[in-house]
Parts: C-alpha cells; structure tokens; sequence
C-alpha cells in the first residue's frame, strides 16, 4: 500500500511539474511574439485563395442547414510580426432573421473534426456585439471593449448555436439588422484590437521598433489559459467522429466536387499546413535564446533530481539523469544534423526528456 501510495503521490507531482514546465514554456514563447495594428478589408468570394477557399467552405453545410445565407467575405492582416502573406480570410453567413451572423474562418489549430471554425456574432443598436465561440476560447483571449465573447466548450458546434440564441432572447437592447453595418463592426474590431490591448497595458512597446510585446502578466494568463482551454476542448471532444462531408459542395459555393472522406481528409490536411506554415514563420522570427534553452535544461534538470531523488533514491537518479541526457542527446544530435532549427532538450520530471525542434 505504501508503495501504491508513494507510486500515486510521485505521479501527481509529475504532472503537476509538467504542467507548470508547459505553462513556463508556454509564458515564454509569448513574450518573444511581436504584435502589430491589423487592417481589414471587404473582399469578393472569388478573392479568396483557392486553398483556404477549400477549407471555409467545409463550414457552409451545416450553416445552409439553419438557414443561413451567405452575406459577405472579408480579409484582415495578421497582428502577428512575421506570419506568411500576413492575411487571414472569412466568409459571414446571415441569419434569416437577421438576428445572428455566422463567421467562418481557418482554425488557427486545426484538427480533424474542426479544421475550420464559426464565430456567432449578434450586434445590438446600443454598440454592444455579442460573439459566441466552441472549443476556441483560448486561442484568442483577450477581452475587447464591447465585444463580450462566450465559449461553452460543447462537442458540436450546433449546440453553441443554440446557446447564442438563449442569450439572443435576453439581450438587452435591439439587434442590429443591418448587414452592412455588422460587415463595418467586424472590420472596426480587427482594426481597434491591438489600440485597445495597448491602452489595457497587456501589449507594451518593444522601444526598437513600431511592433509591440505581451506583458509578463498578459503572458501568464495567456499561458494559463491555453493549457486549461486545451484540455477542455480534447475533454468535449472525446469520442466525437468528423461529420460526414457531403459528396458535392451545396449551393451557392462553387468549387470541384469531391467525395466523401478523402475530401474531408485532404481538406483537413490543407487546413492543418496552413496553420503549420503561419505557425513556423512566426516562431522562426522570433527563436528562442541559447540562453533561455541553457535555463529551461538546467531547471529541469534539477527538478528531475528532486523528484527522483524523493521517488526513488538519492544515489540512483543521477545515473538516470545521466542516462536520459544521453538519449534526448542522441535526439539532438540527430534532429541538427537533418536540418531541424531551433532544437532544445528539456527533462520531464518523473517521466524522462524531450528534445523538440
């Protein structure tokens, strides 16, 4: 029982040193993120890059279902230093009743059963704008003056659509039913974003040039969050299959009929080298120091000790620390010479080592 028991305590502190490592490292990439002011644009559907055209219109299906009909395209620059082509495109969808707009856009993590994401958004006539999310919370924090966003973290997307609509019902004012006037609020949020996170004191200035970096405090939170918001969406996510995707694309949208399957799966694949290729240019611009690599390895290191030491004996832990350095050094080794960039070796403590690149 004693052994169970210390077996139990020794994994639970594992985890915990792992998920305060993730937020660490997590905390730090954050603060090497440079952000820049963001401009939008109204754009024709045929506009739209042929590819990421592909992925939006996985989202169209579902939406033509409740009714929705296609209402605008639009493209905003990234307020990321350093992302490719530095553009992001959506469709909206409105409402028949005109109450709701749904906003379709690439999903900045995509994964099979979401390589696209909606965004509910309701406008009301006193200013205010209402945006509920599903499962994507996390990757876009940041609270924005008179845009409250909701995140219920439910398994389809479906049924945060109908969470929308119970808060709809209770909203407190009239809804804008103006299409033109919801296209200008979108466009003026992604404009007002990086001004209002600067005023806020979570973006400062870099004193070097005209972009901008998250606070510690901005980071931390933001580290947080990310960790918690993704174990939330695998947790709503479990045993959830990819829906269906329909043999041919529904009208109005106009592109090569596919089927099936492999259509979802070379859609999915589209969608997840998009995010991969934004991702990788933003984080080569900004690599990590070699000293900050030295801090994370030598931290590690040192908690992997203590709670080997306190796990299994003082004199024997460092031989496994020996042991786990050579192989994560094989690792390395290996991912240098085949052209990896930006490779480091940290330990997991209780668990073993990783070397990522």
């Amino acid at each position: 029982m004693d052994t169970l028991l210390q077996l139990t305590g020794t994994l639970a502190l594992a985890l915990a040193v792992l998920a305060l490592l993730m937020v660490g490292m997590a905390w730090q990439r954050l603060l090497h993120l440079r952000w820049q002011p963001v401009t939008s644009q109204p754009l024709q559907r045929g506009d739209v890059p042929a590819p990421v055209r592909r992925v939006l219109e996985q989202g169209v299906a579902p939406l033509l279902e409740l009714g929705f009909r296609y209402s605008f395209s639009g493209s905003a620059t990234s307020a990321l230093v350093g992302a490719p082509l530095g553009l992001q495109y959506f469709d909206a969808y409105e409402h028949p009743d005109g109450h709701s707009h749904a906003v379709v856009l690439s999903h900045a993590v995509p994964a099979p059963q979401h390589p696209f994401q909606v965004q509910l958004v309701t406008c009301l006539t006193n200013g205010n704008n209402w945006t509920t999310l599903n499962g994507t919370r996390h990757l876009a924090p940041f609270d924005f003056p008179r845009w409250p966003v909701f995140d219920d973290y439910l398994p389809q997307w479906k049924g945060a659509w109908q969470r929308h609509l119970e808060r709809v019902q209770f909203a407190q004012g009239r809804i804008c039913t103006d299409s033109l006037e919801v296209q200008r609020r979108i466009a003026t949020a992604y404009e007002k974003l990086i001004p209002a996170l600067v005023q806020q004191g979570k973006l400062v200035g870099t004193g070097t040039d005209a972009a901008y970096r998250m606070s510690a405090a901005a980071a931390l939170r933001m580290a947080v969050g990310l960790l918690v918001g993704q174990l939330r969406a695998a947790w709503s996510q479990r045993g959830q299959k990819p829906a269906p995707t329909p043999a041919a694309p529904p009208t109005p949208v106009a592109v090569p009929a596919r089927a099936g399957a492999p259509a979802q799966a070379a859609q999915a694949v589209e969608a997840d080298l998009q995010a991969y290729t934004a991702q990788r240019a933003v984080l080569q611009g900004r690599p990590r120091s070699a000293r900050s690599k030295w801090l994370v390895f030598g931290i590690t290191a040192l908690l992997f000790l203590l709670v080997g030491g306190w796990w299994m004996s003082w004199s024997f832990v460092p031989v496994v620390l020996t042991v786990v350095a050579l192989h994560e050094g094989g690792h390395y080794l290996a991912m240098k010479l085949t052209g990896y960039r930006n490779v480091s070796v940290f330990f997991l403590p209780g668990l073993g080592g990783l070397a990522v690149g």
